[in-house]
């Protein structure tokens, strides 16, 4: 914690005078926290080491301070002293009271006044050293525990660089050491997590031929014949997959000790067997958060139950919760299987006032039931964050023996009865305070935060599990609130637009013959948007479901019939011949169906058909005609449950059908026609009588019958 003032010359002399009665006045009215400061060209104090985490009686403190001139001048150093406190400081807000800035009973330590020149853009690193005899700090009873450091130049101009830590006197007393564990969840981080964003691109299959001809059949085919395989990755893909894995390994590897307990994202799927690296260290676990450590607190507000159940699949039957836990969700947690949970004190803090923090176990009270719980102390957790209470910055330094300091306090505050103690990490998936594989240096800080803790002789490494079997002593804390919305959570409008974007893709992704190539990525999508770390990072998960929107959006124009000419139809039973097209990058099945609201054109069947991704191909659909005339029909593509799937397009049809019918009725009338001209032309063509008189053709008839009855006589 370093700190810039300009004073006069007289109050570094009224510094050393005040000393000799204990007493210095603190660094500043108005410190600046760590090493960060408002002006790159001032000059700066910084402590880097105390020595050892802890300092056993009998031994010398060693306390390293580096000064650096950003600026363009020489830097003149009149003095340089080290202060301390002489006896422990009292409580934990004592302690973070004095690493805030505030007033502390600081006695002068060491001071050197011989001091070399700093060139401009230099740093000078000093060695202070206090002899054990001199430094008359005990480890026992009443005397050990934390003690506060400022280190102090002042310039050849007066003015006052600052800085302050924590050194941890070692006990020399036998102690009973209180149990204590760290909680940390391992996550991806909100950079990560916005890199779920698909394309229609991602599920590119090589092309295929179109197929020769469609199958003609009223009954679809259950699945189309195209094969739905893994975008080819490329170089960047695999590095970037590498890197991930490269960190998570890492990271597992660093945090793997006793008394911390992983609770691992099962998305993470780099992680080889995360569980392998811990089974070799005692006291420590490995626990699995809900799919992508999802917000299961916004699920419940939501109502989302069956999203919730989803996501619990593979959790672990304890519960790692985030800031502003409420009722609701533990009782829904419980109905999904979880047996306990793990909820910041700031939740259920401690009912009135008491010197001493409470043990971590306790018990969460609902309306409905009781749920075993451990409450995580939230003023240790942010210093092992990096972190003071007030949001000032810690260094590596600082954070690992403020973290040491506090559970000192702790357990001194009722040194007969040593209470559990948890520490857990917000969700940040380690991007606030962990590792990248270029720049570890976070995920190291906790690390050795973590290892210097559990080291210590008043710490006993404990697993959370283990934690949650010690009896709960009835600690009177207050009702957790019913429900509480935390900022930041996912609403149910934006869990309710991924279902419906979801849907929207399945209805496609159902078309392919491997549909889980395109359903399991967008659902895991989906899923990350859900993830609690994104709490804080509300662009992120919009680039997230903004990318599951556009992907629906490009499938769902993929699909659609070619607009035809007028199609001219002068059989009774025929095919109408269509160009059917494919944007999408998979092969799928479809089927086509002709609609005639026309009596003179109907369809004779729905026609099934594979149809190659990106691509078009040319359709037959069998129709009967029935008449004759203009008929407009509408072609549409269904899926195999019959369902539309594609915009429709009508079609203009000429029928003439009923050519042939009356072709045929012509030629008979006519070949009729023909034969009675030539029958009457023959009956003309025959012999001619004249008028009969029937009076003479009587007489004739009577002259021929005597005739022959006279030539029988």
């Amino acid at each position: 914690m370093s700190s810039v003032g300009r004073l006069g010359a007289g109050l570094a002399s009224l510094a050393l005078c005040l000393g000799g009665f204990g007493l210095v006045p603190p660094a500043s009215a108005t410190p600046v926290v760590g090493t960060v400061i408002s002006d790159d060209d001032e000059p700066t104090i910084t402590i880097t080491s105390v020595g050892g985490s802890t300092l056993a009686e009998g031994d010398d403190l060693r306390v390293d301070v580096t000064v650096a001139n950003p600026g363009s001048e020489t830097l003149s150093i009149s003095s340089l002293s080290l202060f301390g406190n002489s006896s422990p400081l009292s409580s934990r807000t004592t302690l973070m009271t004095f690493m805030e800035g505030g007033g502390g009973a600081l006695t002068p330590l060491h001071t050197e006044t011989e001091l070399e020149d700093i060139a401009p853009g230099g740093t000078v690193a000093f060695d202070l050293t206090v002899a054990a005899e001199d430094l008359l700090w005990s480890g026992s009873y009443n005397s050990w525990g934390p003690r506060g450091l400022e280190a102090e130049a002042i310039l050849a101009d007066d003015t006052r660089l600052a800085d302050r830590s924590i050194a941890v006197v070692e006990p020399n007393i036998d102690l009973t050491p209180m149990p204590a564990a760290a909680a940390i969840p391992l996550t991806q981080t909100p950079e990560e997590l916005a890199g779920n964003t698909l394309s229609v691109e991602d599920f590119a299959e090589p092309r295929a031929e179109p197929t020769e001809e469609p199958t003609e059949s009223a009954e679809p085919t259950a699945e189309a014949s195209g094969t739905a395989v893994e975008p080819t990755a490329t170089p960047t893909d695999e590095a970037e997959a590498e890197a991930e894995s490269d960190r998570f390994t890492q990271t597992v590897g660093l945090l793997a000790m006793p008394g911390v307990s992983l609770f691992i994202d099962p998305a993470i799927d780099s992680l080889e067997d995360p569980a392998e690296a811990i089974d070799g260290s005692d006291d420590s676990e490995m626990l699995t958060t809900p799919l992508y450590d999802a917000d299961t607190a916004a699920l419940v507000h939501g109502g989302h139950s069956q999203i919730l159940e989803d996501v619990m699949a593979d959790a672990s039957d304890v519960a790692l919760l985030p800031a502003g836990a409420d009722g609701a969700t533990i009782d829904a947690l419980r109905d999904a299987g979880v047996e306990a949970a793990l909820l910041s004190d700031e939740d259920i803090p401690q009912a009135g006032f008491s010197y001493a923090t409470p043990s971590a176990r306790t018990t969460v009270v609902t309306d409905s039931a009781e749920m075993p719980a451990l409450a995580i102390d939230s003023a240790v957790s942010s210093a092992l964050a990096g972190r003071l209470s007030d949001g000032s910055k810690l260094s590596t330094l600082d954070s690992q023996q403020v973290v040491l300091g506090l559970s000192a306090l702790t357990y001194r505050e009722r040194p007969n009865d040593p209470r559990a103690m948890v520490l857990s990490l917000d969700r940040a998936g380690l991007s606030q305070y962990g590792a990248s594989v270029d720049d570890p240096e976070d995920a190291e800080q906790i690390a050795g935060s973590l290892e210097t803790l559990m080291g210590a002789s008043w710490v006993e490494p404990t697993s959370v599990s283990d934690l949650l079997e010690l009896e709960d002593p009835e600690t009177d804390r207050e009702a957790l609130a019913a429900t509480n919305v935390s900022s930041g959570e996912i609403t149910s409008a934006q869990v309710d637009e991924l279902t419906g974007f979801q849907a929207s893709v399945a209805t496609y992704a159902n078309l392919a013959e491997d549909p889980d190539a395109v359903l399991d990525p967008t659902k895991s999508a989906a899923r990350s948007a859900l993830a609690t770390g994104l709490r804080g990072d509300g662009a992120a998960r919009d680039r997230i479901i903004g990318g599951i929107n556009n992907l629906a959006n490009q499938l769902a124009g993929s699909l659609s019939v070619e607009p035809t000419s007028t199609i001219n139809v002068i059989s009774e039973n025929t095919e109408l011949p269509l160009h059917v097209s494919s944007e999408l990058p998979f092969s799928s099945g479809v089927v086509i169906r002709v609609d005639s609201h026309d009596f003179r054109l109907v369809s004779k069947g729905d026609v099934a058909v594979s149809l190659p991704g990106d691509g078009t191909t040319d359709v037959s659909v069998p129709v009967e005609a029935r008449g004759s005339g203009n008929v407009q029909v509408e072609v549409q593509i269904l899926d195999p449950a019959g369902n539309v799937i594609g915009p429709s397009q009508d079609a203009q049809i000429r029928v003439r059908a009923d050519w042939e019918n009356v072709g045929t009725a012509v030629i008979a009338i006519g070949l009729v026609g023909i034969l009675a001209f030539g029958i009457v032309r023959s009956l003309r063509r025959g012999k001619k009588h004249g008028p009969v008189d029937p009076t003479a053709s009587a007489q004739a008839q009577r002259n021929r019958r005597r005739a022959v009855w006279r030539h029988g006589k």
